[in-house]
């Protein structure tokens, strides 16, 4: 529950990084807890944010927390 108003928190207040970072706590609880789903959710926000403010590491370290989640990217093809 903390995890989850600790995002509501930062979501009310403004604090984007604050809001990304809180859900991506929130993510690893979900996963801990045996929700995978909840876990993408949170990691999809997460990423989406960071993404958003320009935090490339914090972003690239999420994309790679969802790959196992949402299977590899479909790769262009020539043709």
């Amino acid at each position: 529950r903390s995890g989850l108003a600790a995002l509501h928190i930062a979501t009310r207040s403004g604090v984007r990084l604050l809001e990304a970072e809180s859900a991506r706590e929130l993510a690893d609880v979900r996963g801990a807890l045996g929700d995978p789903d909840g876990r993408l959710k949170f990691l999809r926000r997460a990423g989406a944010l960071f993404a958003e403010l320009g935090a490339r590491r914090e972003a690239a370290e999420v994309a790679a927390a969802l790959i196992p989640l949402e299977g590899e990217p479909p790769q262009a093809t020539n043709g």
